[in-house]
């Protein structure tokens, strides 16, 4: 028992004199000690310059900047402001000496060593959180603005159409919409006004507008203008690869409305990558049948709208055209016309 006593005292004391030690050692360490503070203050600056310049050029670009990226700018600039005042300007201070100029001031000396010292600690610290991975994520661009619905004439077929349109968007089974009528007649116009309606009343959280124009869709650039309002890069090459990315991300999206304005002919919205109920539907009773169920299992399957698929169906289609079979040819079931 007197062992483990005299052990213990003997720890105790070797960690007391360690610690005396150290602050003996401060006073005497105190040049040290600041120019390892104005060392580690040099990387900060480096690497706070490195950091900006990435943030800067995301803000060239509209990319937003990560929240912590932002914070951890403010602490560096808060950190080195701190240092300079409190330590680097008495380090003029601590040079003087006391009792006429015969002794170093000890009690200065000492005060401002343990301050540096403790400061270097903290901006090492400092200097490890500064590695980001990336310091900036990309915004989706604005959504589709109230003023697409202005100037618009609400005369008596207009608002059938417009309220036929609102209908089906509210509809949970009612995945691909369609608006045929000549050129000029108003579609692209009700569209947005449509858009515009379905988010003041939140039945979407974004609204991508696109312009398909060609007479042939060009599917790659289809994808783009979607991924551009989604704020989504594309590393792959392939349309098949960029179509895949693309239906994932607009999976996780909440309720996205997707307007294809001015279709010319057929559109595969799987090439795209727009989940699409319809082609869902087929491929399950395709399934279905392969599997031998019954006529019953099969008309239940298909005819769940809150089925095991239900995500896929937050994302809306409401495309325009000048001809019927055009939408037809797309399986879209709800279409209106425009005279």
């Amino acid at each position: 028992m007197a062992e483990i006593g005299i052990a213990v005292a003997g720890k105790a004391a070797e960690l007391s004199v360690v610690a005396i030690g150290k602050h003996i050692c401060y006073p005497f360490k105190c040049q040290s000690n600041i120019d390892c503070l104005k060392k580690q203050v040099e990387k900060l600056e480096d690497l706070r310059g490195r950091v900006k310049h990435e943030v800067d050029e995301a803000e060239r670009q509209g990319d937003g900047i990560e929240n912590d990226v932002s914070k951890w700018l403010n602490s560096v600039d808060e950190f080195i402001q701190g240092v300079k005042k409190t330590i680097i300007e008495d380090e003029e201070n601590a040079k003087k000496r006391c009792f006429i100029g015969l002794c170093p001031n000890l009690m200065m000396r000492y005060s401002l060593s343990k301050k540096a010292a403790n400061k270097t600690k903290d901006g090492v610290v400092l200097f490890g959180e500064g590695k980001f991975k990336n310091v900036s994520y990309r915004q989706p661009l604005q959504k589709i603005p109230s003023s697409y619905s202005r100037g618009y004439d609400d005369f008596d077929s207009r608002k059938e159409n417009f309220n036929d349109l609102m209908e089906a968007l509210r509809k949970a089974d009612v995945n691909l919409i369609g608006v045929y009528g000549m050129g000029g007649v108003g579609k692209t116009t009700l569209v947005k006004k449509v858009a515009a309606q379905a988010l003041e009343e939140q039945l979407f959280d974004m609204v991508v507008m696109v312009e398909v124009t060609e007479t042939t869709p060009d599917i790659k650039n289809i994808q783009g203008q979607i991924a551009d309002k989604l704020g989504l890069k594309f590393p792959e090459e392939t349309l098949q690869g960029r179509a895949g990315r693309l239906c994932e991300r607009l999976k996780k999206e909440k309720k996205v409305l997707i307007v294809l304005d001015n279709i010319w002919k057929k559109l595969d919205l799987d090439a795209v990558g727009i989940p699409s109920r319809e082609e869902e539907d087929k491929r399950s009773s395709l399934q279905v049948d392969r599997k031998g169920r019954n006529d019953e299992q099969r008309q239940s399957l298909q005819a769940d709208p809150k089925g095991k698929n239900d995500e896929l169906w937050r994302c809306k289609v409401l495309l325009t055209s000048r001809k019927l079979h055009v939408l037809r040819d797309m399986n879209i079931r709800k279409n209106v016309q425009l005279r």
